[in-house]
């Protein structure tokens, strides 16, 4: 009768310890943990993706920097023009033409004098 007693509260644990371990509430608490787990992935990966986006984004401003006219009149260079159109050559030009030039910070209003071609 004990071994029988004793089996069946050995058995009794046993149920126990599977019931415990196949809890509703317990399988609800890894799941909170896995979720929490993946949450937090999602946000480090989003992050690095933001930080890479703005990186290379700031390479491109940077780019584009190098390459704007405003950034070669801080330079000290200036921008000759005739009627809103580039002058790219002295054979654009005739003498009396009115010419704008465009510096840093403003617009200088000339007329030509002379022009002559490089040798």
């Amino acid at each position: 009768m004990q071994r029988k007693v004793s089996e069946q509260r050995s058995q009794a644990v046993n149920l126990a310890h599977r019931l415990e371990r196949n809890s509703p509430t317990r399988r609800i608490d890894q799941d909170r943990q896995k979720l929490k787990d993946i949450d937090a992935r999602l946000a480090r990966a989003l992050s690095n993706t933001l930080t890479n986006k703005q990186t290379a984004f700031a390479r491109i401003v940077d780019k584009l920097n190098l390459v704007s006219p405003l950034n070669t009149l801080a330079r000290g260079y200036a921008i000759a023009s005739k009627d809103k159109q580039v002058i790219r050559s002295v054979n654009n030009v005739e003498k009396g033409d009115a010419i704008k030039i465009r510096v840093q910070d403003g617009e200088i209003a000339c007329e030509v004098v002379e022009s002559k071609a490089s040798s």
